[in-house]
Order: structure tokens, then C-alpha cells, then sequence
């Protein structure tokens, strides 16, 4: 007998689960499939579904439930490999007659496994593998697999159907494809359907990264008149995000699929709205500010919409989580009420990992509310649950738990035993993911160094977790919970060495990373560590550090043992031995006594047994190629960035164009909230872009505040100057979390400065990057200015006459095209007035050319006062004059010609050569073939008037 497991079938939900070609023709004998579906019942309950997925053949099954179902069990599959070749091996038994009755194995009872794989897939065919090795194993079955390759070339979109490119992508294997195919698949418009399977790759696979990138630059563009495809694909983007640390950009995603539900409030409950819930209420659990909305509430709807569409399988996943979420709250009972509820209804489902992970939480749980040996009991359980496809990661978890209980009891060396066999599991299994793991487990290792007094050590221990914590943060600086515990260790350590200073430094850095509302544990923290810097103990000060704990403190191991130290550093800084009596008092009440004597009295610790015992440089390693990759990633986005606002810019003289290419690039690559760009005009500053996501009132209030605050730090900075709520600078008048401030050019030589800034809900601030990348931006669009005010003057230099400031002939021509274009389109009327001055040629022959300029100047003069802002007044060469009058007729010209010879007349009455000016007027009309016939016309009637002399002649 055989099983065909293949990558090559013509539906997608034949890549999700395997099925079998012979048990598929066996069961259309309705007494074979009564049999079948009579084994199936008595399968544990989380693997029924997956079972009948398996061999249903039917394609409108629902291809976000099987997504659903692999993403969450995908480890399942050699479960039901398992399942099946059982079911083969025993109906193939009851045909021979029973042979091999005892369970015995020979050449009969083995299984041909041919697995159909693309060469150029090697990930996706190894991990395949290695799950049907693992289902037959199971069955007892000997194995002989028979591996078909198939052709080693990349397929174009002509070999294989829609529904099978999906398959490809959902297995994880993105990255193979062809850039081209993928292109040609956005540009074909292929089925929206195929789109949430591109992004249902499997998590933890090389290719997801790529994949998700993929799919929002090239995929989701082509859906995005398709609700419900759009709501499942951003939410498995965002759930990606979120499983990856990058909080931003779960974000991003997880407010995109929360606005579609939101405008369909009627929308059915589904696998993937169950699914958003849960992942958005994980995500919230961890921080509290992505949604206004409470992660209980959430929790719970994903509880209700897993019940309403019969997500049975799901709920012990969702519950469990909603047991961690009140324990991070120090709500113990509540948390212990759904940690056993969870793992009621995993032993209901049979699922052996879900059974396991459910064990450790109910352990953590009851160690929390310091009900120790009923944690080690669960902890012990979970330990030894025999299960296959528990990540180290979650090993490691079970360690450290173990370790906090040990920890809790002053037991230091079995607690550092415990979380450096946790450290090596993770180490030895290096990923990314894992990296919030690994800086819990230092964490918990600085705890143990704290407690017993080793500061130098302890210090060591808080700098590589903050540095880990801090390489693998994204591009933007991300609150995250280690990173915070990883300061508060060095701020407090640095605080017991004596180290004030770099305490002071310390504390502002976990200011950078405060939050509106922020966990009152931060909270506490924070304010305790700065009652200790400012050594400020007044009683109003210490109660208030109280005052943030005292409804959590009975609950919380984690808070009595920090009070404790509280109270211990407020006796050491002081010699007030009220201090040391209220440490006793709590160790005693909460019986945690052996902190205040290790506190006293430092117990021996062999550190160098467990430093060697890790494998720190190991770790480094890994941590140094990440830290390069991530490098190269930064220069490349600075390239990128700065090379494509170049490119925008260089043939381009428009400062407002140029403008709205700044606009542009800001907007996608900062994240930006509002954008000002000031820019110096008439000695002052003026805001050329004021783009702002807010109300009206609220934006010009922006306005008003960042024009006057700029005006006063320019000139007192030379970089960029942050701002907000995280920064240095935090203006009332500006809520945002984090703004750059970036000037324009030098204190010699301002041309302005602009202003971005982000969200009072964003969970990230600005890094010195972000402020890099920017600056960069600034200075060339200041080159642009400087370049475009060349221009400018240029031009002036050419239209300008340089005797009397006035237009020369070369506007002459350039106007004349404008008027003439506007008398064509929409018939608006203009006239001409040719002026010369009389009597011009006795001021050169008797008072000389000097003079004669002089005189020229002041009858330019005299015509700029006399005629309107918009007449257009040009020296035509010597002493005559045109100026062109836009909508007007000849009567209005005539009346404006003798307001010029009147003001002239009188400008010159009293000069030694009394000047005047003989005037021809003339109105353009249709029988006029081109502007110089019209021009010709009104000069013969200033030629007419050149006979009288100070008078204005029309046409």
C-alpha cells in the first residue's frame, strides 16, 4: 500500500493536509466510509477535523478555515499521516485474515510513501519529510519512501492553475518564485481568493519575511475592493508582526482589519474575524495603548465568535491566553479560573502540545500567587509531557518557571541551574524569534546575581540583555517589555554600585520608552528609582511610590520581593532604621525573609561554574551577524530614501512641486503625523506645508506652537531637535509621542526648518536614524533652494532693464503670448499704450548723459505709481515706453494714457528741461492678424501724436 503526500495537486488544500489515493477510492463503498468515519469518531477531538479536511475532496471547502487550522497545527500533519496509514495497515491486516494479529511488523505491513516535491523547493520538501517520517513512526509502519522529483525549473503561470501558485506561496516557499511570475500574477488579476493562502505561509519558515513583503508591495493592491479577502490578509499579516515582536507593524495591519470590521457591523462571525480577536487581544495583553479597546473585551469576543462557528479546537489556545493576560495583571484568581478552564477542554480535544502548554501556564499561574508546590506539580507535568512539536522556546519557558520558584524560595543555585539549562535550549536553537525568550532568561539570571549581592556580575548580565534587546527592536526605537526590565536593572544596579550618573543616564533612556498608560509596574519603578536618585525621602514621596502597588501586592511574588528591596535601599541611603524594620515586617508577612537576609548577608555563588555553562559567545555570534545585516538594512533604507528624493528633485524648479515630493517622502517613510515646512519670506517664516491628520483648531494650534518654538531653538542647535513626550523638549501644546525638529541650512545662512511628528498613540519615537536620514533630505533640499534662487535671479538678470528696474523687451513677447491667449479662449479684452518722451533729446545735448539717465529713471517711476499693480509697464529701448493693459477697453486706456501724460507733465514742471510724453493707445481687435500688426498700429498713432506733442493719440 502507498500514501501520495504531494506539492504538486490541483487544489490548494491538498499542500495542507496529505490524503491517499487508495483510501480515496476505498471510500466510495458506502461500508468502507461508515468504517472510516467510525475511526475517525473515535480519534482524539482536535484531530477530527483535520482528518476529514484531509480527504475531502470537495473544492468549496473553506480555504480560511484550512489556513486557520495549519497555521495553528501544522505539527498535526504527521498526526494524520499516523491516522491514515493505520487505518490502511489494519484494513489491509483484516484482508490477509488477520495476520499479524500480535502487532508484529514485517515486509506486509510496510508503507511506500511517494512524496511528488519541486527541486528547486529544498525547504518545503525537508520539512514535508521529516513530518511523514515522523506519522508513520507512529504507526508502527516501516517506512520506504519512494521520492519523485519533479522538473528542477522554476514554473511559469502557463504550467499549473491559480489555485496551485497558491499552493506554492502557502508552503512557504515565496522566495522561489521568479520575481516575474509574481508580477504577472498581480498583473493577471488572478482569483482574490488565492490571496490570504499566499499569506498563510508557514510561521517560523525562512521564507515568511519575504513572503508578507511580497504580498502587501505586489498582492494586496490588486484586492482592494474585496472586504473580506483585505480583512483575512491584514490580519495574518499583522498576526505575523506580532509573532515576530514588531508591535508598529502589527499594528499598522491589525487598525487596517479593525476599520473593515468596524464598517460592516453586521458581518457573520468567521474563522478569521475568531482569529483577529485572538491575535489582536494577545497583542494588546502585551501593550496596552495599539486600541483604546481592553484586551479582556477583546478576549472575550474571540471566546464567543469560537463558539459561534463551532471553533471548538481553537478554544483552549484562546483561553489559555486570556489566563496570561490576568495574570500579568496580578489578577491570580481570575487568571487560575481560565488556566484550568484551558486545560479542561485541551485534555477534552486530545491535543497533546496544546495539553502541555496548558500545563505550564496553570504552573506560572499558581507560582505567581505563590502557591508553590502545586506550581512545581504542573511545572513537573508539563516537563515530562511526552509530546512532539514543542518548540525549545516553550522548553525553556518551563525551565524558567522552575527557576523563579527556586528563586522565590532562596534556593540561588538550583534557580541559576534552572535558567541556564533554559538559556543553553534556546541558545542552541537560535532564532529570532526566540530572542524575547533569551533576555527574560538573562533577566531572571540578573535577578538571582541581585538578590545575593553580586552587583559586578549582576551589571554584566542587565548590559547583555539590554543589548539584545536592543538589536533586534526595528527601524523605529519600540517599547518592549524586556527592554524596559532591562533598564530598570541597570538603572537599580547602577543605583547599589554608587554609580549616579550612569543611573541619571539610565533612567531618562526608560523615559524614552513611557507610555501614556503605562503598566503600573513601570510605573512603580520608575518612581521609586527616582525617589532613590534624588535622594529626595519626604514622606509625600514614598507614599506615592506605595500608593501605586497596594492593591496588587498581596497577589504578586514579583512586587513584595521589589518592595522589599525598596525598602532596604531607602535604609542604606538613609541609616533610618524604620526602613530596615518595615523590610522585616513585609519579608515575614509574605514570607520571602530570605531576600532581606541575602540582601544582609550574601550567600556564596559559584557564578563562574554557570558563565561557563552558557554559551554567551555563541550567542554574540548570531547576534553580530544579525547586528550587520541590520546595518546594511539601515544604509540601504538611507540610500533608498535619500536617492529617490534626489531623483524626484533634480530636473525640477518648482520649490511648491518639490514641496509635495517632501510631502510624499515623509509620508512613507516616516510614519508621520503632520508635516510643517517653514521656510524664510520677508524676514520671517512662513509655512509652505502644514499636512496634519487633525482637526482644523487642533492643527493650527500646531501650527502656531512649532512656528514660534522653532523661531527660538533655531540658531541655539546644529542637528536635528527631538521633541515630545519621549524627548528632552515637551511642549503643551503638542501631545505627539516623538517630533523631529530639522533647521534648514546654517545660523548664517536659515532658510527655515520643518517639522514631523507622530501620533500620541504610536508606540514608537524617532531614533537618531530617522533625524540622519532626514537631515540628509534638508540639506538637499536646501542645495534646491539655493539652486532655484540662482534660477530666479538668472532670469531677472535676462527680463529685468538695468537702468530702471522695469520689464525689458523680452517680456515684451512672453506677455503679449499671455494676453492674446485670453482674448482667444474666453474674449477678455486688452490694450497697448506706446509712450515717448518730447523734448528728450535737449536733456542729452544740453545737461548731458548722466543726467539724461537720471531723467529716464524718474519717468519709470512715475509711470509704476500711476498705473494699476497688474499693468504690465516694459522699457522698449531709449526714452519710449509700452505698457500693457489686461482687461480693458480702449476707453479705459485712453483714461489711464492721460493720467500718465498729466503725472509726468507734473513731475517735471520745475526741471531745467520741462519733459512731457506723447502717447498712442490701441485695442486689440479680431481683424488684427498677430500682436506685431497691433503693435505697428499703435505706434503710427503715437507717430501722429509726436506731431502735437503732450497729448494722446488713440487708434
Amino acid at each position: 500500500m502507498h500514501i501520495e503526500v504531494t506539492c504538486l495537486e490541483s487544489h490548494v488544500r491538498d499542500v495542507f493536509f496529505p490524503y491517499s489515493s487508495i483510501l480515496a477510492t476505498e471510500l466510495q463503498n458506502p461500508a468502507a466510509r461508515r468504517e472510516f468515519m467510525r475511526e475517525v469518531r473515535s480519534a482524539p477531538a482536535y484531530l477530527r477535523p483535520l482528518i476529514r479536511l484531509a480527504v475531502r475532496r470537495d473544492p468549496s471547502t473553506d480555504k480560511a478555515l484550512r489556513t486557520l487550522f495549519y497555521e495553528q497545527y501544522r505539527e498535526c500533519f504527521s498526526d494524520v499521516v499516523a491516522f491514515l496509514a493505520r487505518f490502511l495497515l489494519d484494513r489491509r491486516r483484516a484482508a490477509d485474515g488477520g495476520a499479524n494479529v500480535d502487532g508484529g511488523v514485517d515486509a506486509a505491513d510496510s508503507v511506500v510513501i511517494r512524496i511528488f516535491h519541486p527541486q528547486y523547493l529544498p525547504h518545503t520538501f525537508e520539512h514535508l519529510t521529516a513530518l511523514v517520517r515522523r506519522g508513520v513512526q507512529q504507526a508502527g509502519c516501516r517506512l520506504q519512501l519512494d521520492l519523485v522529483p519533479d522538473s528542477g525549473a522554476s514554473p511559469g503561470l502557463t504550467d499549473f492553475s491559480t489555485s496551485q501558485l497558491g499552493g506554492y506561496l502557502r508552503m512557504g516557499t515565496a522566495a522561489g518564485l521568479e520575481p516575474a511570475i509574481l508580477g504577472e500574477f498581480t498583473a493577471r488579476r488572478l482569483s482574490d481568493d488565492c490571496i490570504p493562502i499566499v499569506l498563510g505561509i508557514m510561521y517560523g519558515s525562512e521564507f515568511m519575511a519575504r513572503a508578507v513583503d511580497t504580498a502587501v508591495h505586489l498582492l494586496l493592491p490588486v484586492v482592494q475592493e474585496n472586504a473580506p479577502v483585505l480583512f483575512s490578509s491584514y490580519t495574518i499579516i499583522g498576526a505575523h508582526y506580532s509573532d515576530t515582536n514588531q508591535l508598529d507593524m502589527a499594528n499598522v495591519f491589525f487598525r487596517k482589519a479593525w476599520d473593515i470590521l468596524a464598517a460592516a457591523p453586521d458581518l457573520q462571525p468567521t474563522a478569521f474575524s475568531t482569529y483577529f480577536y485572538y491575535k489582536l487581544a494577545v497583542v494588546l495583553s502585551m501593550d496596552r495603548e495599539l486600541f483604546s479597546e481592553d484586551a479582556g473585551t477583546i478576549f472575550d469576543r474571540a471566546i464567543e465568535q469560537a463558539e459561534a462557528v463551532g471553533l471548538r479546537w481553537f478554544l483552549p489556545a484562546i483561553t489559555r491566553s486570556v489566563s496570561y493576560y490576568y495574570s500579568s495583571l496580578s489578577q491570580g484568581e481570575t487568571a487560575l479560573a481560565y488556566g484550568l478552564r484551558a486545560l479542561e477542554l485541551a485534555r477534552e480535544q486530545g491535543y497533546p502540545l496544546e495539553v502541555f502548554l496548558c500545563l505550564r501556564n496553570a504552573g506560572v499561574v499558581l507560582q505567581m500567587q505563590k502557591r508553590s508546590d502545586e506550581a512545581l506539580e504542573y511545572l513537573d507535568a508539563a516537563a515530562s509531557h511526552e509530546v512532539s512539536g514543542v518548540l525549545p522556546v516553550e522548553r525553556a519557558r518551563i525551565h524558567n518557571s522552575i527557576g523563579f520558584l527556586h528563586f522565590s524560595h532562596g534556593r540561588w543555585q538550583e534557580s541559576l541551574a534552572q535558567y541556564t539549562r533554559a538559556f543553553r535550549l534556546l541558545v542552541d536553537a537560535f532564532a529570532d524569534e526566540n530572542i524575547a525568550e533569551i533576555t527574560v532568561t538573562l533577566n531572571n539570571m540578573f535577578e538571582v546575581l541581585l538578590a545575593t549581592n553580586n552587583l559586578s556580575a549582576a551589571l554584566s548580565y542587565a548590559e547583555m540583555s539590554h543589548q539584545l534587546a536592543a538589536h533586534f527592536t526595528s527601524r523605529r526605537l519600540i517599547r518592549r517589555w524586556n527592554l524596559i526590565q532591562s533598564i530598570v536593572f541597570l538603572t537599580h544596579v547602577s543605583i547599589r554600585l554608587g554609580d549616579m550618573q550612569a543611573a541619571r543616564d539610565y533612567l531618562q533612556l526608560f523615559r524614552q520608552h513611557r507610555r501614556v498608560n503605562e503598566h503600573f509596574i513601570n510605573v512603580f519603578h520608575q518612581r521609586r528609582l527616582e525617589v532613590l536618585i534624588d535622594r529626595d525621602f519626604s514622606p509625600e514621596r514614598i507614599s506615592g511610590v506605595m500608593d501605586l502597588v497596594a492593591e496588587q501586592l498581596d497577589d504578586s511574588a514579583y512586587l513584595q520581593i521589589y518592595v522589599v528591596y525598596f525598602y532596604m535601599d531607602l535604609y542604606s541611603a538613609t541609616g533610618e532604621h524604620r526602613w530596615h524594620a518595615a523590610a522585616g515586617s513585609l519579608a515575614e508577612k509574605y514570607d520571602i525573609r530570605c531576600f532581606l537576609d541575602a540582601y544582609e548577608t550574601p550567600p556564596p555563588l559559584d557564578i563562574a561554574k554557570y558563565r561557563e555553562a552558557v554559551p554567551f559567545d555563541l550567542l554574540f555570534a548570531y547576534v553580530g551577524i544579525k547586528k550587520d545585516a541590520s546595518d546594511k538594512s539601515h544604509q540601504l533604507l538611507y540610500y533608498r530614501v535619500v536617492h529617490d528624493f534626489g531623483k524626484m528633485i533634480i530636473n525640477e524648479n518648482s520649490l511648491s512641486v518639490i514641496c509635495d515630493f517632501l510631502r510624499t517622502i515623509l509620508l512613507e517613510n516616516f510614519s508621520a503625523r503632520f508635516i510643517f515646512l517653514f521656510v524664510v519670506e520677508d524676514f520671517s517664516y512662513s509655512p509652505v506645508i502644514a499636512e496634519a491628520s487633525l482637526a482644523p483648531d487642533t492643527k493650527q494650534e500646531l501650527l502656531d506652537g512649532f512656528l514660534t518654538l522653532g523661531t527660538q531653538l533655531l540658531g541655539t542647535h546644529d542637528r536635528g531637535i527631538r521633541i515630545g513626550r519621549s524627548h528632552d523638549y515637551q511642549p503643551n501644546f503638542c501631545d505627539s509621542q516623538s517630533v523631529l525638529l530639522v533647521p534648514i541650512g546654517g545660523d548664517d545662512d536659515s532658510r527655515g526648518f520643518l517639522v514631523v511628528g507622530n501620533s500620541a498613540d504610536d508606540n514608537w519615537v524617532y531614533t537618531e536614524e530617522d533625524t540622519h536620514i532626514l537631515q540628509s533630505i534638508i540639506d538637499l533640499l536646501h542645495l534646491k533652494m539655493d539652486n532655484i534662487e540662482y534660477v530666479t535671479h538668472m532670469e531677472n538678470v535676462n527680463q529685468i532693464d538695468s537702468l530702471t528696474g522695469l520689464y525689458n523687451i523680452r517680456v515684451f513677447q512672453q506677455k503679449s503670448t499671455e494676453l492674446l491667449a485670453l482674448f482667444a479662449r474666453r474674449n477678455i479684452p486688452f490694450c497697448m499704450l506706446v509712450l515717448d518722451a518730447d523734448n528728450f533729446k535737449q536733456v542729452n545735448d544740453q545737461l548731458g548723459h548722466l543726467e539724461g539717465n537720471r531723467v529716464i529713471k524718474k519717468t519709470a517711476r512715475t509711470l509704476l505709481d500711476t498705473v494699476r499693480a497688474y499693468d504690465i509697464v516694459i522699457r522698449y529701448g531709449g526714452d519710449e515706453f509700452i505698457v500693457l493693459i489686461p482687461d480693458a477697453e480702449l476707453t479705459q486706456a485712453v483714461q489711464a494714457a492721460e493720467r500718465i501724460r498729466h503725472a509726468i507733465a507734473a513731475a517735471f514742471a520745475a526741471e531745467a528741461v520741462p519733459l512731457t510724453v506723447s502717447v498712442g493707445a490701441g485695442q486689440y481687435a479680431n481683424h488684427y492678424q498677430d500682436m506685431e500688426e497691433f503693435f505697428q498700429a499703435v505706434d503710427r498713432a503715437l507717430y501722429h501724436a509726436k506731431r502735437t506733442k503732450n497729448c494722446v493719440q488713440p487708434v
